[in-house]
């Protein structure tokens, strides 16, 4: 029953929302939204808002109505992107609309108090326990307010309110832990994948990481026709570091490139490590500037077989240069 609308989605894996799923949050919202309007033009013939300032009621009623059933298509067919804030809101905005349309009802036996129950359960499903405690503890406010104006069945209205809470909360704490869950199960999984990409000596990309990025590298400079440069990185004498100094000596060596490589080349830039004993490592960048002939007649590199611009000029001091096909 929401006349309440958001611009800019928070994502739903943050704070207390980690591993709840956004579209889901929203198209539920929608619909409960959709569901209350449809509700109250249900009811508005048998019991109209006119008992406490006449026709204005209608005036009030007609335009709130109409956004709830706006805003809950608008939310079903995710064409409204609220942040989880003012999905939170919306709660109590709900809420408050049925405290109103029984005031205008004028209190009494009319039954728009019991839409409290539409907004009460989208804060159980989509709320967290702490906030969906203070939706509850509006609701209950507003489900007594009547009080105030008229007479209600005090009793049945209490024992009716006090389930629908504990119901409420129950599913909250339910599916909070879920969402917590579902968030430990993500980071657990791209831990995992981070783990499988990375060499574990240098920290750089390893072989798998590199054949998935030259073939999005490949991709974008087909895509973009910016040339594509793979520079290939050989340490000298690497053989003879271990040899003299002993292979944790090498492996401090093969950090330490690894290091001035991440603070040397810039980005985008995918770096590649070879296997822990290795000296070899390379990396992929694209590049603006414009593709010229291979050095010393060196043959046409496979990625530029393959139909990608390279660029083959080098501003590193001349070395006997050596290509692999």
């Amino acid at each position: 029953m929401s006349t309440l609308t958001g611009t800019e989605p928070t994502p739903a894996d943050q704070g207390a929302y980690r591993g709840g799923q956004y579209q889901t949050m929203v198209r539920g919202s929608g619909f409960l939204s959709f569901t209350g309007g449809l509700a109250v033009l249900a009811i508005l013939p048998f019991y109209p808002p006119t008992e406490q300032i006449g026709l204005w009621g209608w005036a009030i009623v007609i335009p709130t109505t109409a956004l709830s059933l706006l805003n809950g298509l608008r939310g079903i067919t995710l064409q409204n992107h609220p942040s989880m804030n003012a999905l939170y809101l919306s709660s109590f905005t709900g809420i408050a609309q049925a405290g109103v349309l029984q005031w205008l009802a004028g209190g009494g036996k009319a039954p728009y108090v019991q839409l409290i129950m539409i907004p009460m359960f989208g804060a159980g499903s989509g709320q967290p326990p702490a906030r969906c405690a203070r939706v509850v503890a509006f609701a209950f406010l507003v489900a007594l307010s009547p009080l105030l104006y008229s007479s209600i069945e005090l009793a049945s209205t209490l024992l009716e309110f006090t389930l629908l809470s504990i119901l409420t909360m129950m599913v909250s704490f339910v599916l909070s832990s879920t969402r917590v869950h579902r968030a430990r199960l993500k980071d657990a999984s791209e831990h995992a994948t981070e783990l499988a990409h990375l060499d574990q000596l240098t920290g750089m990309a390893n072989r798998r990481a590199f054949d998935h990025s030259i073939e999005v590298a490949i991709t974008g400079a087909r895509d973009t026709g910016l040339p594509l440069t793979l520079l290939l990185c050989d340490v000298n004498s690497f053989k003879q570091i271990n040899d003299t100094f002993g292979h944790a000596a090498g492996d401090e060596a093969l950090k330490a490139i690894a290091r001035a490589m991440g603070e040397t080349v810039r980005r985008p830039t995918r770096r590649s490590a070879g296997p822990a004993t290795s000296s070899r490592s390379s990396c992929v960048t694209p590049t603006r500037r414009r593709p010229s002939a291979s050095p010393s007649g060196c043959a046409t590199p496979w990625y530029a077989r393959r139909g990608v611009p390279t660029a083959a000029r080098s501003r590193s001091r001349p070395a006997s240069p050596s290509c692999a096909s």
